[in-house]
């Protein structure tokens, strides 16, 4: 059900106010309304600015950190138990604490300061590596810096080029008088095969060099060597200055490792602050009188006098009052279920909330979506499967509460799927006419109702008929939430109607079938002929124009064509059970192929693909079954009777990133 919300006031001196607000966000409870204080505004910005600059300086640490493990190929321990939650856990106390103990001036300067050095490092290493790369074709090159400037009147040049243009290259030295060329090296790289030489002319041919360079597209290198430096005496240098380079990054990496004793309190220290920015942030939204701060927002009304207490208790000042509901103001929604129904909060949360003055629909749509679910994997092997995985995940990890729902609306669909999956006799896709005659063989066929691949317009009439018997449930939730709100005349002119118009138009067609006595023929039609008269009447009631009434009297008569094709849409449980089936029976049959066409190992063999081939028959076809489940609720039955679009009731509470609350897990 939607628990009833009430708009309260708190009133308090404003001294008081940042440690009301700390409480407050503990107790998460009230849904703030903002309210517009020009007169705050500016203050508050200001502060709010610090704090996410704060922020945004903690976030620099933790991410150099990560960099400096992700270097270090180091991975965060992380306790199984804690496999699906995986953060910290801490309440406000310890996060303030943290807060206080971080100095962020001190940790960001000695963060950028190695953070540069890394930088510089890194870029230096790359520097040095691509000097090396270009001098590594010229290695065989023995000359040093004084023998490549040769004389003044003579032109040394080394050029790189490909065998593409080998020939032209060499045509073109040809016709240089003075020009000698000598191949120092060949290589095969990515794009082919590729020259380096050197080429002696006269100064005088210096122009027909540029003339060659520039025809043949070919590459130039100097390679600024010292008078007495050698090719390989420089490549020697590089190489000494790289090392020395990795070793400074690697003394860097380990200097910054002192980080990682810091990280927790870094992490409390950053969702601190990011609880302070919220509390600035609704701060900046109350209403503040010379001497007094208000806060207004929304509360569920069962948790009023209990929260009453406990703020007086921790703030004797304080005053709290409830606010009439202005007319155009919308409560927040908020779910309030027995244990039974709260897992599927879980499936409703996925369409979205409906609105204030709507019906919750979780606990109406529980036993169709555990039908739904069921008929769509329908195999009780699976089931079991699921069952045992949802149990231990509940038993052995800490889950959050949206989690550990979730999880327990999965035990409760592998229960469901259980029961179905042994009424349609579907067990790992084990064919059990095939099975040795037995007790196990009797036990198993002896449960079986009806066997899908045998029978499968049995199941699609069962799914249809489960479509039907929903979607009229549909009308009667309709009709139930009308009379709370003492909307009488849609029951007796809208919701009834309906329900009897669809049940008459069965009954018409079993007695046509003689399913029952065929002499209600006859008075069916005529109870027919009148119930779509008195739609054809009342539905267009709104309507002012007396025509315009009729003629949207006679168009409500299409809703039948929808109940029909909402019916036609259960048709996918059939599919997908069939196919849930069919997949395991297929998967028995190869691992059967194996087993019996390989020796000794066949065996082993065979199990692999047992267990490949099961394991993704139960994912994808589990996923798929909820899916399509859910898809029934929201597409089918929801819109009978609901709208949707609420508010979510989001109270003033916690919004760390890296901590967990303790809360979440209760």
């Amino acid at each position: 059900m939607i628990a009833e919300m009430i708009k309260v006031q708190i009133a308090i001196p404003s001294q008081s106010r940042d440690e009301l607000l700390q409480f407050l966000q503990g107790e998460e409870i009230i849904h703030v309304i903002e309210q517009s204080d020009d007169s705050y505004s500016k203050e508050g910005d200001a502060k709010t600015e610090s704090t996410s600059y704060r922020i945004a300086q903690l976030q620099l640490a933790l991410e150099f950190i990560g960099r400096v493990r992700s270097e270090l190929h180091l991975k965060e321990k992380r306790d199984l138990r804690n496999m699906f939650s995986g953060k910290p856990i801490a309440d406000v106390t310890d996060l303030e604490e943290a807060a206080d103990r971080v100095q962020i001036d001190v940790l960001v300067s000695d963060v950028r300061k190695m953070s540069d050095t890394l930088l510089k490092a890194e870029a230096h290493g790359e520097e040095l590596n691509r000097q090396l790369e270009s001098m590594r074709p010229w290695k065989s090159l023995d000359m040093r810096g004084a023998h490549m400037r040769v004389r003044s009147d003579m032109k040394h040049t080394l050029l790189h080029f490909s065998t593409r243009q080998e020939e032209s290259v060499l045509a073109l030295i040809a016709d240089i008088p003075t020009a000698v060329w000598q191949e120092v090296h060949k290589v095969v790289e990515n794009k082919g095969v590729h020259i380096y030489g050197e080429i002696v002319a006269h100064i005088q041919d210096e122009e027909k060099l540029s003339v060659l360079i520039e025809e043949t597209k070919a590459e130039t290198y100097s390679l600024h060597l010292t008078e007495e430096e050698s090719v390989l005496d420089r490549m020697h240098s590089l190489e000494r200055d790289i090392e020395k380079t990795k070793q400074s990054y690697a003394r860097t990496l380990k200097k910054a490792q002192s980080l990682f004793e810091k990280e927790e309190d870094i992490k409390f220290a950053y969702d601190a602050l990011l609880h302070r920015e919220e509390r600035e942030s609704v701060n900046a939204h109350m209403s503040h009188l010379p001497h007094i701060s208000v806060i207004t927002g929304w509360m569920p009304k069962a948790h009023v006098q209990k929260f009453n207490r406990r703020l007086e208790k921790y703030f004797p000042p304080v005053a709290v009052e409830t606010v009439e509901v202005d007319e155009d103001e919308v409560p927040p929604v908020a779910f309030r279920n027995k244990k039974m129904v709260k897992p599927f909060e879980a499936v409703t949360n996925i369409y979205g909330k409906p609105a204030y003055n709507e019906l919750d629909p979780s606990a109406p749509l529980a036993i169709f979506f555990l039908v739904s679910f069921g008929l769509a994997l329908s195999d009780a092997g699976y089931g079991v499967i699921i069952m045992i995985l949802t149990w231990a995940a509940g038993r052995f990890f800490r889950l959050k509460r949206e989690m550990r729902k979730m999880v327990r609306l999965f035990f409760y669909a592998g229960f469901s799927t259980i029961v179905i999956g042994a009424l349609t006799g579907g067990w790992f896709g084990i064919t059990l006419d095939n099975l040795s005659e037995g007790g196990m063989k009797n036990l198993l066929t002896g449960m079986r109702v009806i066997d899908p691949i045998a029978e499968p317009l049995t199941l699609l009439g069962v799914a249809f008929a489960i479509g039907i018997v929903q979607l009229l449930f549909a009308w009667g939730v309709r009709g139930w939430h009308n009379w709370k709100t003492g909307n009488v005349k849609s029951i007796l002119l809208d919701d009834i109607p309906w329900i009897t118009m669809v049940v008459f138009i069965l009954a018409w067609v079993a007695a046509g079938q003689e399913i029952i006595s065929s002499g209600l023929t006859n008075p069916l039609k005529w109870l027919i002929y009148a119930n779509m008269l008195f739609l054809v009447l009342t539905q267009g009631r709104e309507q002012k124009n007396i025509f315009v009434k009729f003629g949207s009297g006679v168009l409500s008569l299409y809703g039948l064509v929808s109940f029909l094709s909402d019916t036609l849409s259960y048709s996918r449980l059939l599919a997908l059970g069939l196919a849930t089936g069919i997949i395991g029976l297929v998967v028995n049959l190869i691992a059967s192929m194996v087993y019996e066409s390989i020796p000794v190992v066949g065996l082993v063999l065979a199990g692999v693909v047992l267990l490949i081939g099961h394991t993704f028959n139960l994912g994808i076809n589990t996923l798929g079954a909820f899916i399509h489940a859910g898809r029934l609720q929201f597409v089918e039955f929801f819109p009978k009777f609901m709208e949707g679009g609420g508010v979510p009731y989001k109270p003033l509470g916690r919004v760390g990133k890296y901590v967990d609350n303790p809360n979440e897990f209760h």
